[in-house]
Protein backbone atom coordinates (compact mmCIF):
# COMPACT_ATOMS: atom_id res chain seq x y z
CA UNK A 1 0.00 0.00 0.00
CA UNK A 2 0.75 3.61 -0.21
CA UNK A 3 1.06 6.16 2.14
CA UNK A 4 -1.59 7.79 2.12
CA UNK A 5 -0.95 11.45 0.26
CA UNK A 6 -2.15 13.64 -2.71
CA UNK A 7 -2.16 11.17 -5.86
CA UNK A 8 -2.95 11.92 -9.60
CA UNK A 9 -3.08 9.53 -12.35
CA UNK A 10 -2.04 11.80 -15.00
CA UNK A 11 -3.26 11.27 -18.88
CA UNK A 12 -1.43 7.94 -19.68
CA UNK A 13 -3.89 6.64 -16.85
CA UNK A 14 -1.22 4.73 -15.55
CA UNK A 15 1.79 7.34 -14.05
CA UNK A 16 1.27 8.82 -11.17
CA UNK A 17 1.89 12.53 -9.82
CA UNK A 18 2.14 12.72 -6.60
CA UNK A 19 2.13 16.35 -4.12
CA UNK A 20 4.64 16.62 -1.66
CA UNK A 21 4.61 15.60 2.06
CA UNK A 22 4.45 17.56 5.29
CA UNK A 23 4.73 15.93 8.13
CA UNK A 24 2.58 16.42 11.35
CA UNK A 25 2.91 14.27 14.44
CA UNK A 26 -0.08 11.83 14.68
CA UNK A 27 0.36 11.31 18.52
CA UNK A 28 -0.33 7.12 19.37
CA UNK A 29 -0.92 6.27 23.47
CA UNK A 30 1.54 7.61 25.70
CA UNK A 31 3.10 4.31 25.79
CA UNK A 32 3.59 3.91 21.92
CA UNK A 33 6.53 6.07 20.44
CA UNK A 34 5.38 8.99 18.51
CA UNK A 35 4.95 8.29 14.90
CA UNK A 36 4.29 10.82 12.26
CA UNK A 37 1.15 10.81 9.82
CA UNK A 38 0.92 12.50 6.63
CA UNK A 39 -1.85 15.54 7.24
CA UNK A 40 -5.53 15.81 5.22
CA UNK A 41 -4.66 15.53 1.69
CA UNK A 42 -7.79 17.40 0.28
CA UNK A 43 -6.99 19.32 -2.88
CA UNK A 44 -6.90 23.04 -1.86
CA UNK A 45 -9.74 24.70 -4.37
CA UNK A 46 -9.93 28.38 -5.39
CA UNK A 47 -10.69 30.55 -8.53
CA UNK A 48 -8.73 30.34 -11.75
CA UNK A 49 -6.88 34.02 -11.76
CA UNK A 50 -5.10 35.57 -14.91
CA UNK A 51 -1.90 34.54 -12.30
CA UNK A 52 -2.23 30.81 -12.31
CA UNK A 53 -2.76 30.99 -15.67
CA UNK A 54 -0.02 32.69 -16.40
CA UNK A 55 2.08 30.41 -13.94
CA UNK A 56 0.73 27.60 -15.66
CA UNK A 57 3.36 28.14 -18.51
CA UNK A 58 6.15 28.58 -16.59
CA UNK A 59 9.39 26.62 -15.62
CA UNK A 60 8.28 24.56 -12.49
CA UNK A 61 5.32 23.49 -14.75
CA UNK A 62 7.56 22.22 -17.80
CA UNK A 63 9.72 20.20 -15.79
CA UNK A 64 7.41 18.39 -13.44
CA UNK A 65 5.65 17.63 -17.17
CA UNK A 66 9.03 16.90 -18.76
CA UNK A 67 9.22 14.33 -15.74
CA UNK A 68 5.71 12.63 -16.13
CA UNK A 69 6.19 12.20 -20.07
CA UNK A 70 10.31 11.26 -19.91
CA UNK A 71 10.00 9.81 -16.68
CA UNK A 72 13.82 8.88 -15.46
CA UNK A 73 12.85 5.14 -14.68
CA UNK A 74 9.33 3.28 -14.93
CA UNK A 75 6.95 3.84 -12.28
CA UNK A 76 8.78 7.54 -11.10
CA UNK A 77 6.79 9.50 -9.48
CA UNK A 78 6.84 13.17 -10.42
CA UNK A 79 5.54 15.86 -7.98
CA UNK A 80 3.56 18.36 -9.16
CA UNK A 81 4.36 22.45 -7.96
CA UNK A 82 1.68 24.90 -6.49
CA UNK A 83 1.62 26.76 -9.96
CA UNK A 84 0.19 23.02 -11.35
CA UNK A 85 -2.20 22.72 -8.24
CA UNK A 86 -3.12 25.81 -8.48
CA UNK A 87 -5.06 24.98 -11.99
CA UNK A 88 -6.20 21.47 -10.81
CA UNK A 89 -7.70 22.86 -7.94
CA UNK A 90 -9.78 25.51 -9.51
CA UNK A 91 -11.78 22.21 -11.36
CA UNK A 92 -13.97 22.34 -14.15
CA UNK A 93 -13.54 26.43 -13.96
CA UNK A 94 -10.30 25.36 -15.66
CA UNK A 95 -11.26 23.48 -18.50
CA UNK A 96 -11.56 25.80 -20.87
CA UNK A 97 -8.44 27.56 -20.54
CA UNK A 98 -6.76 24.18 -20.52
CA UNK A 99 -8.59 22.95 -23.85
CA UNK A 100 -7.14 26.36 -25.50
CA UNK A 101 -3.49 25.48 -24.17
CA UNK A 102 -3.79 21.74 -26.19
CA UNK A 103 -3.49 24.08 -29.26
CA UNK A 104 -0.68 25.86 -28.64
CA UNK A 105 2.66 24.45 -30.27
CA UNK A 106 4.75 23.72 -27.66
CA UNK A 107 4.49 20.54 -26.91
CA UNK A 108 5.19 20.41 -23.21
CA UNK A 109 2.26 22.91 -22.45
CA UNK A 110 0.25 20.90 -24.44
CA UNK A 111 0.91 17.62 -22.26
CA UNK A 112 0.59 19.54 -18.96
CA UNK A 113 -2.98 20.47 -20.14
CA UNK A 114 -3.79 17.37 -20.70
CA UNK A 115 -2.47 15.65 -17.33
CA UNK A 116 -4.40 18.35 -15.56
CA UNK A 117 -7.40 18.18 -17.85
CA UNK A 118 -7.35 14.04 -16.66
CA UNK A 119 -6.60 14.95 -12.75
CA UNK A 120 -9.84 17.15 -13.18
CA UNK A 121 -12.14 15.02 -15.55
CA UNK A 122 -10.57 11.59 -14.82
CA UNK A 123 -10.68 11.45 -18.78
CA UNK A 124 -7.63 11.16 -21.16
CA UNK A 125 -7.98 11.13 -25.10
CA UNK A 126 -4.29 11.40 -25.91
CA UNK A 127 -1.58 8.74 -24.77
CA UNK A 128 2.37 10.35 -24.13
CA UNK A 129 3.55 7.94 -27.21
CA UNK A 130 1.98 9.33 -29.88
CA UNK A 131 1.12 12.52 -29.14
CA UNK A 132 3.80 14.06 -27.02
CA UNK A 133 6.57 13.26 -29.30
CA UNK A 134 8.62 15.16 -31.73
CA UNK A 135 7.08 13.62 -34.82
CA UNK A 136 3.62 13.14 -33.32
CA UNK A 137 0.65 13.14 -36.25
CA UNK A 138 -0.58 16.82 -36.70
CA UNK A 139 -4.10 15.35 -38.13
CA UNK A 140 -4.25 13.15 -34.79
CA UNK A 141 -4.05 15.61 -32.41
CA UNK A 142 -6.28 18.17 -33.43
CA UNK A 143 -8.47 14.80 -33.24
CA UNK A 144 -7.50 14.61 -29.66
CA UNK A 145 -8.67 18.63 -29.29
CA UNK A 146 -12.20 17.71 -30.93
CA UNK A 147 -12.90 14.55 -28.51
CA UNK A 148 -11.67 17.16 -25.42
CA UNK A 149 -13.95 19.77 -26.89
CA UNK A 150 -16.96 17.44 -27.64
CA UNK A 151 -16.39 15.94 -24.53
CA UNK A 152 -17.01 19.13 -22.52
CA UNK A 153 -19.67 20.36 -24.48
CA UNK A 154 -21.82 17.75 -23.32
CA UNK A 155 -20.40 17.53 -19.57
CA UNK A 156 -20.20 20.85 -18.77
CA UNK A 157 -23.81 21.42 -17.34
CA UNK A 158 -22.67 19.02 -14.93
CA UNK A 159 -20.58 19.03 -11.58
CA UNK A 160 -17.18 17.54 -11.38
CA UNK A 161 -18.36 15.20 -8.54
CA UNK A 162 -21.18 13.79 -10.81
CA UNK A 163 -18.12 12.94 -13.63
CA UNK A 164 -16.10 10.81 -11.59
CA UNK A 165 -19.07 9.26 -9.76
CA UNK A 166 -19.82 8.21 -13.48
CA UNK A 167 -16.35 6.50 -13.40
CA UNK A 168 -17.06 4.56 -10.78
CA UNK A 169 -18.32 1.65 -13.03
CA UNK A 170 -15.95 2.33 -15.54
CA UNK A 171 -14.47 -0.98 -17.24
CA UNK A 172 -10.72 -0.11 -16.95
CA UNK A 173 -9.70 -0.24 -12.97
CA UNK A 174 -6.95 2.16 -13.17
CA UNK A 175 -9.42 4.56 -14.44
CA UNK A 176 -12.05 3.44 -11.29
CA UNK A 177 -9.18 3.46 -8.97
CA UNK A 178 -8.14 7.43 -9.94
CA UNK A 179 -12.03 8.68 -9.83
CA UNK A 180 -12.42 6.95 -6.43
CA UNK A 181 -8.96 8.87 -5.46
CA UNK A 182 -10.13 11.85 -6.99
CA UNK A 183 -13.47 11.75 -4.90
CA UNK A 184 -11.59 11.38 -1.37
CA UNK A 185 -8.97 14.26 -2.53
CA UNK A 186 -12.52 16.66 -3.39
CA UNK A 187 -13.47 16.69 0.07
CA UNK A 188 -17.25 16.85 -1.63
CA UNK A 189 -19.34 14.81 1.39
CA UNK A 190 -21.91 14.18 -2.03
CA UNK A 191 -19.61 11.56 -2.70
CA UNK A 192 -20.21 9.33 0.07
CA UNK A 193 -23.26 6.94 -0.38
CA UNK A 194 -21.64 5.99 -4.01
CA UNK A 195 -18.14 5.41 -2.13
CA UNK A 196 -19.99 3.33 0.53
CA UNK A 197 -21.21 1.59 -2.55
CA UNK A 198 -17.88 0.17 -3.26
CA UNK A 199 -16.78 -1.14 0.02
CA UNK A 200 -17.35 -4.85 -0.87
CA UNK A 201 -15.82 -4.76 -3.94
CA UNK A 202 -12.42 -6.31 -3.37
CA UNK A 203 -10.84 -4.58 -6.36
CA UNK A 204 -10.96 -1.44 -5.30
CA UNK A 205 -11.96 -2.11 -1.16
CA UNK A 206 -8.35 -0.62 -0.24
CA UNK A 207 -8.70 3.07 -2.27
CA UNK A 208 -12.33 3.22 -1.58
CA UNK A 209 -11.70 2.94 3.02
CA UNK A 210 -8.99 5.79 1.50
CA UNK A 211 -11.94 7.83 0.02
CA UNK A 212 -14.11 7.41 3.15
CA UNK A 213 -11.83 7.96 5.31
CA UNK A 214 -10.65 11.70 3.33
CA UNK A 215 -14.30 12.54 3.52
CA UNK A 216 -14.24 11.95 7.51
CA UNK A 217 -16.94 8.81 6.79
CA UNK A 218 -16.70 6.32 9.80
CA UNK A 219 -17.67 3.63 7.14
CA UNK A 220 -14.39 3.38 6.65
CA UNK A 221 -13.31 2.12 9.88
CA UNK A 222 -13.86 -1.55 9.31
CA UNK A 223 -12.07 -1.75 6.36
CA UNK A 224 -9.16 0.43 7.91
CA UNK A 225 -9.05 -2.31 11.13
CA UNK A 226 -9.14 -5.18 8.95
CA UNK A 227 -7.37 -4.38 5.80
CA UNK A 228 -4.82 -1.99 6.30
CA UNK A 229 -3.48 -2.79 10.11
CA UNK A 230 -2.94 -6.77 8.81
CA UNK A 231 -0.78 -5.45 5.79
CA UNK A 232 1.96 -6.84 5.61
CA UNK A 233 3.86 -3.55 4.75
CA UNK A 234 4.84 -1.26 7.44
CA UNK A 235 4.01 1.92 5.14
CA UNK A 236 0.10 -0.03 4.61
CA UNK A 237 0.20 -0.43 8.25
CA UNK A 238 1.12 2.98 9.19
CA UNK A 239 -1.55 4.63 6.94
CA UNK A 240 -4.13 2.89 8.24
CA UNK A 241 -3.57 3.83 11.82
CA UNK A 242 -2.84 7.56 10.73
CA UNK A 243 -6.41 7.42 9.56
CA UNK A 244 -8.17 5.85 12.18
CA UNK A 245 -6.50 8.33 14.37
CA UNK A 246 -7.50 11.17 11.90
CA UNK A 247 -11.42 9.74 12.39
CA UNK A 248 -11.34 8.70 15.79
CA UNK A 249 -8.87 10.33 17.93
CA UNK A 250 -7.52 7.27 19.17
CA UNK A 251 -4.69 5.09 18.41
CA UNK A 252 -5.34 1.99 20.62
CA UNK A 253 -1.73 1.56 21.01
CA UNK A 254 -1.13 0.08 17.84
CA UNK A 255 2.53 0.69 16.55
CA UNK A 256 2.59 -0.53 12.44
CA UNK A 257 6.60 -1.26 13.51
CA UNK A 258 5.77 -3.44 16.59
CA UNK A 259 5.95 -7.14 16.65
CA UNK A 260 3.00 -9.45 15.62
CA UNK A 261 2.48 -10.32 18.66
CA UNK A 262 2.02 -6.57 19.98
CA UNK A 263 -0.01 -5.64 16.87
CA UNK A 264 -2.63 -8.38 16.70
CA UNK A 265 -3.07 -7.35 20.41
CA UNK A 266 -4.09 -3.64 19.49
CA UNK A 267 -5.97 -4.93 16.45
CA UNK A 268 -8.47 -6.12 19.12
CA UNK A 269 -8.36 -3.40 21.42
CA UNK A 270 -9.62 -1.77 17.64
CA UNK A 271 -12.15 -4.21 17.21
CA UNK A 272 -13.85 -3.73 20.67
CA UNK A 273 -13.59 -0.66 20.59
CA UNK A 274 -15.14 -0.43 17.32
CA UNK A 275 -18.35 -2.88 18.88
CA UNK A 276 -19.11 -0.26 21.46
CA UNK A 277 -18.76 2.80 19.37
CA UNK A 278 -20.05 1.80 15.78
CA UNK A 279 -23.13 0.27 14.63
CA UNK A 280 -22.76 -3.10 13.71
Amino acid sequence: MAMCMLSFAVATGGSQSTAGRTHSTCQGQSNVKEFHCDPQTRLAHGPLTSRAERQFSGQPVREFTEQLVWPAHPGASAIPPPEYLAVVGAGKQAIPFLISLLSSEDVIINAAASAALGDITNKTFAAYSNDFGPHRDPQRWQNVISKYQDWWNEHKAESQVKWLIEDLTEPRLNFRRAAIQRLGTLGDPSAIPALRKLLDDRSVRLEVAVALAELSDHAAIPALISDFLTDDSISGRHQGICLLQRLTGQTMGFDPEADQASRTAAIERWKEWRSKHESP
